[in-house]
Formats: structure tokens, sequence, C-alpha cells
């Protein structure tokens, strides 16, 4: 398990706005998840993250261009966002109060690169 950084404040605030208190301010990424995305199938589609640019994952979750909430999960799912190339952004999502043997944290649950128009309306609300 890797801590990338501190939530934003903007995320913890919508929570509280929500009436859902937030435990811990840590925003973690598991060796899992680098192991999932290291090979994924969306590579051949080029929505997945090249090895060289996983530094983007850490910017878009300390310095979000935009966050949004996921409106169609089950559980409270927030998205980040930074710009990548033209006008397609890296996506990285984080469910805040993951619970997991006993321990609870604020976990990137996947991560990719989306198109910038299918982040505006549908299933997001902005937040940031």
């Amino acid at each position: 398990m890797c801590l990338v950084c501190e939530v934003d404040p903007a995320i913890s605030d919508d929570m509280g706005m929500q009436g859902v208190d937030m435990v811990s301010k840590n925003i973690i990424v598991t060796q899992r998840q680098v192991f999932k995305y290291k090979r994924h199938p969306k590579s051949k589609k080029g929505a997945n993250i090249p090895l060289e640019d996983y530094d983007l994952i850490a910017k878009a979750l300390k310095r979000p261009t935009h966050i949004y909430e996921d409106t169609v999960q089950k559980r409270l799912v927030y998205v980040c966002t930074h710009p990548y190339e033209g006008k397609r952004l890296v996506k990285v999502v984080v469910e805040p109060n993951f619970r997991s043997h006993g321990m609870v944290a604020n976990l990137v649950k996947s991560w990719g690169i989306v198109q910038l128009e299918n982040m505006r309306g549908g299933q997001y609300r902005m937040i940031k």
C-alpha cells in the first residue's frame, strides 16, 4: 500500500454536506491496483494510463482540475481529473471510507483516460 496524499477539502466538505463523516484524510493506492492496471485490457483501446505517465495519477489527486461525485455508484465515490493530451483527461476514482480487514481508508479504486465530454453531465455531479 502506498500513501499518495491527503483528500482534497472539496471532497470532505461535500461528504459533510451529505451527512457522511470522513474517517481518514489520507488517500492510498494498493499494489494490487498497480498490478491490475499494468496489463489491463483498456490498454489496447488507449484508455489505460501508460506506466511512464503514472505520476499523473498522483497529480490528479494532489491538484485535481475538477472533482465529481459519481451519482450512479451504490457507494459514495468521487472522481478526480487532470489534463492529459488534447481533449482527454486522467480520471482517478476514489472511494472514501473504504473498509477492509478492519482498516478504513480513502482508496483509489481505478484510473484511466477519458474524453473530456464524457465527464460533462450524465452520471457526474461537479463539486469543484
